[in-house]
């Protein structure tokens, strides 16, 4: 997957603020901003800078999710992949290593005593993050993080990106507290999210897979989104059943590891572009060379943007997270929901069968459209 921009193309405001980073680098930088303004990408370029700048230092990356950790890892250079320890943070925890620079992505997903391990390891630090996006239970409280960041020097990012302004309108009408900056501006206004309406799961999973097998292309990954790992695999078993396949195996926990390896490799087998991605499964890379479907919870895509997003399920009886931390159960679907939906930069689909997700009447009519299959992509069943 295609995400890394060239240095050539950032706005003058993430070239501003790269530049205060790396010319400035020996005090604590915080990196702040909306979904979608590009905190990744700067945190990246500056990983780049400083590889180039100090030769001799021990440079670290971290973030909390394994798919996040290897999106960083493909948008750099050879140079710096072999002169950066990239880890997430589980992994640096388990580790007594010291550094020069830690960098960390997402930091908001990152317990408080994991951010004081940081500051104990590192002379200096670079972090980048969203309060607003905190939805990992025994995190650090959003109220705290600038407290532990100390006297960090903040950069808001102030041009989003990565999100369209009908994808900005809706996120924003689902979590109200977000914080705008102001004088920011959000680039295009895209196209209405596309709803699937149908009256049972099984017809609504199998239009999902259908219209996301038809859109995804090599470099051009589509993503479906679940709140929990359950619902990935019902849709899972329901696409093989429909095929013919049998039933693919389930994902195995091996004490903290859970292995989607024999599930990704069913659908390989069978020739289907459905691959887990999170927890250390599946491959981002593998879209630059084929046609991927992206199967992932809404925590595992934190962190990422598809140009293609498919948030499947809306349907009342669900809970988008059951559990709670710092929040009300209310806000914590919240912000599952808010964190799901600005993973989108262009293609929008949202479905459910019966009656739908007090969340999803929320969001406004005005962003949404009923989706009308093309011709192309009526039900015609091939199997193997």
């Amino acid at each position: 997957m295609k995400w890394m921009i060239p240095i050539n193309n950032l706005d003058a405001i993430q070239l501003r603020i790269l530049d205060e980073i790396v010319e400035n680098s020996e005090v604590t930088h915080w990196v702040s901003g909306y979904a979608g303004s590009g905190k990744t990408i700067v945190i990246a370029h500056a990983i780049e800078r400083i590889v180039r700048k100090s030769r001799s230092s021990k440079i670290c990356f971290l973030t909390y999710t394994h798919a996040l950790k290897d999106l960083v890892h493909s948008g750099l250079s050879d140079t710096a992949k072999t002169k950066v320890v990239i880890q997430t943070i589980d992994a640096f925890s388990a580790t007594r290593d010291k550094f020069d620079f830690i960098l960390v992505d997402e930091i908001q997903d990152i317990k408080e005593a994991d951010i004081q391990r940081v500051f104990n390891r590192a002379k200096y630090v670079i972090a980048a993050g969203d309060p607003e996006q905190s939805i990992y239970l025994g995190r650090v409280d959003p109220n705290e993080l600038k407290r532990l960041l100390g006297g960090a020097k903040k950069h808001t990012l102030k041009h989003i990106n990565g999100l369209s302004l009908k994808t900005f309108q809706m996120a924003t009408e689902i979590l109200p507290t977000a914080k705008y900056i102001a004088g920011a501006n959000v680039h295009g206004l895209g196209e209405n999210a596309k709803v699937i309406k149908e009256t049972n799961k099984k017809t609504e999973f199998l239009k999902v897979y259908k219209e996301a097998t038809r859109i995804s292309a090599v470099e051009q990954p589509c993503a479906i989104l679940f709140p929990m790992h359950g619902q990935i695999y019902e849709f899972a078993k329901i696409i093989a059943n429909d095929n013919g396949w049998g039933i693919p195996p389930e994902k195995v926990e091996r004490g903290r590891i859970t292995d989607y390896t024999d599930f990704n490799n069913f659908f390989e087998l069978h020739e289907s572009p459905l691959r887990f991605l999170g927890s250390n499964n599946g491959s981002l890379p593998e879209s630059d060379d084929s046609k991927i479907i992206y199967l992932m919870t809404y925590h595992s895509a934190k962190g990422l943007h598809f140009n293609n997003v498919f948030l499947p399920d809306l349907t009342s009886e669900i809970n988008l997270d059951a559990k709670w931390a710092h929040f009300s159960k209310e806000e914590h679907e919240r912000r599952h929901f808010f964190v799901a939906l600005t993973r989108c930069i262009e293609n929008l689909y949202l479905s459910y069968h019966g009656q739908p997700h007090y969340l999803f009447e929320e969001l406004p009519k005005e962003c949404l459209q009923d989706f009308t299959p093309p011709r192309t992509s009526l039900f015609n069943k091939t199997k193997n």
